[in-house]
């Protein structure tokens, strides 16, 4: 799919794990992100040097604490760790509510557009392919939670701030303190040495503006911080537990997350953990932290399956070796494993944001406890068309096309690797170049098509290019690609390059 800056690539891995096995790659023509998430394993993909890729396994034990889960819970052995699938149909006592927008007997719901800004700090690198990569995972998660609501990235951005031995709570309350309802929040404890500073990042307010951005979230390198959490974010939510929206209250200048550049996607989603809070959902309601409350209905929770699944709001004591988290919201008729990822309001129906959603029941031990319902792919179907309403989007006069570049050269200068070689492109004289283009013609093979093999912002990329071959280049934008030139036959086998 085609992103801001980069392309992503998203497939199943064919071993039957289906939605819960599957890999996002992406791309910018010379660079490559990517996570592979298989039930109780994930790995990364990065470039390296001279066009090397590398493929490493995630160690969950090297999370911090917070909201990529830690702990422990009864797992599943990994042959067993299956698809999740439709659920039967409800055969409770309680009907089903006729205004539910949820179930796909109902009218189908509009589909929601949520713009979101990502900013990043200096110490975070590939920040455009891996904002485009998170926003790819976040918009699996919605599509496998049958949810109409689509993420779009609208700016990535630098911004001048240092992460160094500070926490993600901290960061995130630095990037809401210009408004003036939360200067209170942030001004409450001077003596703290980890009280936000005022005005520090107000230039993300103007970046926001300028893009219409709904939600803003900021990749910080993981790394270099207190390492306490893996992201934060604030939760919409009301004053009261299961009240629903509260009438009149903004939640728009909150909207404002934070997440650790090596622990953000790629099995923990995290990213799409801080998302959902700020849609209004909670963690999973066995969470002590938590105790009856919901997000912004009584069913936004996340959920914790008796069959050793999380879904991505889940927070239980809980690791990524021993658990395995599902890449959806819960729902209560959808299953993992024969369990169901969600708990059914069962005293008023789907739709009841007043109700209090919780009833007394206990454990196999005996051990008593409160049962809350969770139900935040309804809940998330619900509030998004609040949150898509944050900012209204701007129009942007598209820009024109730029001019015809210069010359094209195909070379192989001493020191690259054998069999690869660096396109030269003379930049056009007129207009704004994004990116290029560059495709190739083979004519010792009798291949007359053209065959585009690169598309980035560099004008001078490393490919591997056929003898006997004809490249040509345009530049590109927005707006369109100017004329293609073309370059000069590349040299026969054996021969010098040009």
């Amino acid at each position: 799919m085609p992103g801001l800056g980069a392309n992503t690539w998203l497939g199943t891995l064919d071993e039957g794990w289906a939605n819960s096995a599957v890999a996002k790659i992406t791309f910018d023509g010379t660079q490559v992100y990517g996570s592979i998430d298989r039930a109780f394993r994930s790995y990364r993909l990065r470039s390296g040097e001279a066009g090397k890729l590398y493929l490493m396994e995630v160690e969950p034990a090297l999370f911090p604490e917070g909201d990529c889960a830690v702990g422990t819970l009864r797992s599943l052995p990994r042959e067993e760790a299956g698809a999740w699938v439709s659920a039967p149909p409800f055969s409770g006592a309680q009907p089903r509510v006729a205004a539910d927008l949820c179930k796909a007997n109902s009218p189908t719901p509009p589909m929601r557009k949520l713009d979101i800004l990502i900013v990043h700090t200096p110490a975070v690198a590939d920040a455009i392919l891996q904002a485009n990569n998170l926003i790819a995972e976040l918009n699996q998660v919605f599509a496998n939670s049958h949810v109409n609501v689509h993420a779009a990235l609208v700016g990535v951005s630098q911004v001048a701030f240092n992460e160094a031995g500070r926490h993600h709570g901290i960061i995130q309350r630095e990037l809401f303190c210009k408004h003036n309802d939360a200067r209170i929040q942030c001004q409450a404890n001077q003596g703290d040495p980890e009280t936000p500073v005022l005005g520090r990042l107000d230039e993300v307010f103007a970046l926001r503006d300028a893009v219409s951005a709904d939600l803003v979230m900021m990749l910080i390198a993981q790394g270099a911080t207190a390492k306490r959490t893996c992201g934060a974010a604030t939760g919409a939510a009301p004053a009261e537990d299961d009240a629903g929206p509260s009438p009149g209250v903004d939640y728009s200048p909150f909207a404002f997350g934070v997440v650790g550049d090596s622990c953000a996607g790629g099995g923990s989603y995290t990213f799409a953990h801080e998302v959902g809070h700020l849609l209004g959902g909670e963690h999973d309601w066995r969470h002590a932290n938590h105790g009856t409350g919901g997000g912004m209905y009584g069913y936004s929770r996340g959920y914790v399956s008796d069959g050793g699944a999380m879904d991505v709001m889940a927070d239980r004591e809980c690791t990524l070796a021993n658990c395995f988290r599902v890449p959806v919201f819960s729902d209560p008729d959808l299953q993992h494993n024969g369990f169901p990822m969600g708990v059914r309001n069962e005293l008023n129906g789907r739709l009841n944001p007043t109700a209090k959603l919780c009833r007394q029941t206990s454990d196999a031990s005996g051990a008593s406890y409160r049962r809350c319902a969770a139900d935040m792919q309804c809940a998330v179907q619900q509030y998004a068309s609040v949150v898509e309403g944050y900012r209204v989007p701007v129009s942007i006069p598209q820009m024109p096309p730029p001019g015809e570049v210069g010359a094209v050269r195909v070379t192989c200068p001493e020191g690259y690797m054998p069999g690869y070689n660096k396109i030269l492109i003379t930049p056009p004289s007129q207009g704004v170049v994004e990116y290029y283009t560059v495709a190739m013609r083979r004519v010792k093979y009798g291949d007359g098509t053209w065959q585009q093999f690169y598309s980035g912002p560099s004008a001078s990329p490393l490919v591997r290019v056929s003898a006997e071959s004809y490249v040509r280049a345009r530049a590109c934008n927005s707006g369109g690609c100017g004329p293609a030139v073309q370059s000069g036959m590349t040299a026969r086998p054996g021969a010098d390059c040009l």
